[in-house]
């Protein structure tokens, strides 16, 4: 049987005990992220994440030992490719997706690698000087040529579909048209919670677009239980306002003398007297005279102030004699 060093032991116990203190826990692919990079993340993320890399079996020798304790664990096994580190933090799954994508940063291709998606060049001036340079683009296969002493990309192109293996000549163009198609961080490849595993397609989400989306459901959800009288303690209160208000306007409709609307239906009943009586002068009694009189003169006190105004202006305005007068003053 072939010696285990105790340090192996020792590790597997370690990351063990990580994956059962944690709630949230996964896996992360390292693959080309230079030492110092991975220093920065881990320094800029340690309130929020632990980064522990370890051997590929001695992870899945961790994961089995901690899946005792955590049912379902054991699943991280299969996203485990590559370079890996085992990660653990107290946020939630997707607030830590979001926060290590935001840590990510562009890089540049190399001969060699894997296009992550189509890489486009666009149609449009550069700002190299004529030269052989014009070659080196078009070897690439990037459509580049000589304008008014510029050169310039004649129109935009694919140069590599996603899965595309990308060649030397490509990857020096790219790079010197400052077209970086890779990001260099930490690639979540899965995240473990209260027994279920979370890949990157259910993390990805636009948390922006979640609340606007829940919160446009929740007024369109109000809206219909209004509509259709649905009881609950939110809807209760607006729809016995509701009720209120429509009460209120089948009472008056209606003329029920209720203590809410009598002094609305009396007020009504009163101008529609007066617009009664004010058709028929000949025949009131004193009562209705001296009424009929009292309205008149508060609408004649409410037009004395505009009469007074017009009057005023009239009097300000100079007579056609003064006008005259004047314009022979001045013309001598």
């Amino acid at each position: 049987m072939a010696h285990v060093a105790k340090w192996k032991y020792k590790e597997v116990e370690e990351v063990a005990e990580i994956l059962r203190k944690y709630p949230v826990v996964g896996v992360a692919s390292i693959f080309k992220i230079p030492a110092p990079q991975l220093q920065s993340i881990r320094s800029e993320l340690k309130e929020h994440l632990l980064i522990r890399v370890v051997k590929n079996n001695l992870i899945r020798l961790a994961l089995e030992k901690a899946a005792a304790d955590k049912k379902g664990i054991e699943k991280l096994e299969d996203l485990i490719d590559g370079p890996t580190a085992i990660v653990a933090s107290d946020l939630n799954p997707f607030q830590l997706y979001r926060i290590v994508m935001q840590k990510k940063s562009p890089a540049p291709a190399k001969a060699g690698d894997i296009a992550p998606h189509d890489i486009v060049v666009k149609e449009g001036p550069t700002s190299f000087k004529p030269g052989p340079i014009v070659g080196d683009f078009q070897r690439a296969g990037i459509p580049a040529a000589i304008d008014k002493g510029k050169i310039v990309i004649r129109k935009t192109t694919t140069v590599a579909k996603k899965g595309d293996k990308i060649s030397h000549e490509l990857a020096l163009a790219l790079s010197k048209l400052e077209i970086y198609p890779f990001e260099v961080g930490l690639d979540i490849k899965g995240l473990w919670e209260d027994g279920i595993l979370f890949t990157p397609d259910a993390l990805s989400v636009d948390i922006d677009k979640l609340r606007a989306d829940v919160a446009t459901a929740a007024s369109s959800a109000m809206n219909l239980a209004i509509n259709i009288g649905y009881l609950t303690p939110e809807t209760v209160p607006i729809l016995l306002s509701k009720a209120h208000m429509e009460a209120l306007a089948v009472a008056l409709y209606a003329a029920v003398p209720e203590k809410e609307v009598i002094a609305v239906l009396l007020s009504r009943a009163h101008g529609q007297m007066l617009a009664l009586a004010s058709l028929a002068p000949d025949v009131l009694d004193e009562e209705l005279k001296s009424l009929m009189g009292e309205v008149s003169m508060s609408a004649s006190e409410a037009e004395a102030p505009e009469e007074a105004e017009e009057k005023k202006e009239e009097e300000e305005a100079p007579s056609e004699e003064e006008a005259l007068s004047g314009l022979g003053a001045l013309f001598g």
